[in-house]
């Protein structure tokens, strides 16, 4: 969806006192979020008449029940509400990279190499000298001698290449992934959630704690995706009743962690949430996402 956040001053704090991790606090990084959020067009989405009122109106509970709601800072240009941000952009407004950094990159002389697969770093001592990868379509080997190396891999493909490369042997023993849940709301009055873009408020009152509250895209595909798990008869009951209903995403921060395990020819990963407090989290997700459906519909007014 383009969503870009700055990194909360009290991670940075925590990071700063429980690993000793200097040179990353606000004043030290605020530079470097202006540049970024400039080079990608981080605006927080303006209101459009008529849209995003499934946003709009957990913002509207949110004030009421005196719980912390924020606008959402998105990397785009003219979003026209297409909410299909998931699938792709199809207007074009979502600024990635292939759009910003790449563009310049090449503007600059940079050069993109594609369909090769890197297979192994090469390291002498504190150094990685070397880089082999293959071509996806022949299977020809590459030799890439990099003067410096950004390894940026994704959570999943990144600790799997420094194992094979013999640079560690822990990486992915310990992945966090975040939880997402998915909450079917039905309202009184006609909201049309298809009529807007992915989020545009942020339910934050539990941060802290690891919980987050927002809209998600919503459009006959993603409601079906939402429903799948129904029989027909439910199913159709419900999707019946798409104009008067959105879905609402409560997001979780787990304490439970991941592990890659390596396999003949692949990979697979196991994932165990702590039995007390992922589980207590998972509970209070809902509970706290309930209670602010349910608010809104109290104070329901004309403007919806």
């Amino acid at each position: 969806g383009g969503l870009l956040w700055r990194t909360p001053e009290w991670i940075l704090n925590d990071w700063h006192r429980n690993y000793k991790i200097d040179g990353y606090g606000v004043n030290d990084l605020s530079a470097y979020f202006d540049e970024i959020e400039n080079s990608l067009s981080v605006e927080n989405e303006l209101d459009v008449n008529g849209y995003d009122l499934d946003s709009k109106l957990i913002e509207q509970a949110a004030n009421n029940l005196g719980w912390k709601v924020v606008s959402v800072p998105r990397a785009t240009k003219n979003c026209s509400r297409k909410n299909q941000c998931g699938a792709g952009c199809p207007s074009g407004a979502k600024q990635s990279v292939d759009k910003t950094y790449i563009a310049s990159g090449e503007s600059a002389g940079g050069r993109v190499n594609t369909g090769i697969k890197i297979v192994k770093l090469n390291k002498i001592e504190n150094k990685i000298v070397s880089v082999i990868g293959k071509e996806i379509s022949t299977g020809k080997k590459v030799y890439i001698k990099p003067k410096t190396i950004f390894l940026a891999a994704g959570a999943i493909n990144t600790p799997l290449l420094l194992r094979r490369s013999g640079l560690s042997k822990i990486a992915g023993d310990s992945l966090q992934f975040h939880i997402n849940l998915k909450v079917f709301a039905k309202f009184s009055n006609t909201i049309n959630a298809n009529r807007g873009t992915i989020i545009t408020r942020q339910i934050q009152e539990f941060e802290k704690e690891g919980l987050l509250i927002m809209g998600t895209n919503y459009n006959p595909a993603y409601l079906s995706t939402a429903l799948a798990h129904l029989e027909n008869s439910q199913f159709n009951k419900y999707f019946e009743m798409y104009e008067k209903s959105a879905v609402y995403t409560p997001m979780i921060k787990p304490v439970g962690t991941a592990k890659i395990h390596n396999i003949i020819g692949g990979h697979i990963i196991t994932h165990q949430l702590d039995a007390e407090s992922d589980l207590l989290m998972l509970r209070k997700a809902l509970l706290v996402t309930s209670k602010l459906l349910f608010s809104w519909e109290v104070i329901i007014n004309s403007e919806f």
